[in-house]
């Protein structure tokens, strides 16, 4: 069944509302890339082929569950944080984007590309705003 009431706030206390919430989105991407960074020094990405002394006592696979039970970050979680921390080094994160929109611009495989693309998040045509 649809929702039909209506929001028994104003506009400006909706818009105190928004920037609350936007702050929170900004703290909680910070924190997004912190535990993406943390699964990185755990388990740094080597680049294909690479191995590392770890390797050869625990995978990589088994060091991320065991993070994850530690941590009680869901295993997928560190796996997909840790992979978009891999691809923004913290010189190239812009402060402005989400950790979605980071995460989204990720997947271009061209760094200049790519580093070039989050200086300029896609623009929120409702609000007029990039994140």
């Amino acid at each position: 069944m649809p929702e039909t009431e209506q929001a028994h706030l104003s506009e400006e206390q909706y818009a105190r509302v928004v920037a609350r919430l936007r702050e929170a989105v900004a703290n909680m991407s910070k924190n997004q890339f912190i535990i993406g960074d943390g699964a990185l020094e755990v388990v740094p990405i080597r680049p294909h082929g690479g191995r590392s002394p770890a390797d050869d006592l625990f995978g990589v696979s088994a060091w991320l569950q065991r993070l994850s039970e530690d941590t009680s970050v869901p295993y997928n979680t560190l796996k997909d944080y840790r992979w978009v921390a891999s691809r923004w080094p913290e010189q190239h994160r812009n402060p402005d984007a989400t950790f979605f929109t980071h995460q989204l611009l990720a997947a271009i495989r061209d760094e200049e590309e790519r580093f070039q693309a989050i200086r300029t998040p896609p623009l929120d045509e409702r609000t007029g705003t990039r994140r």
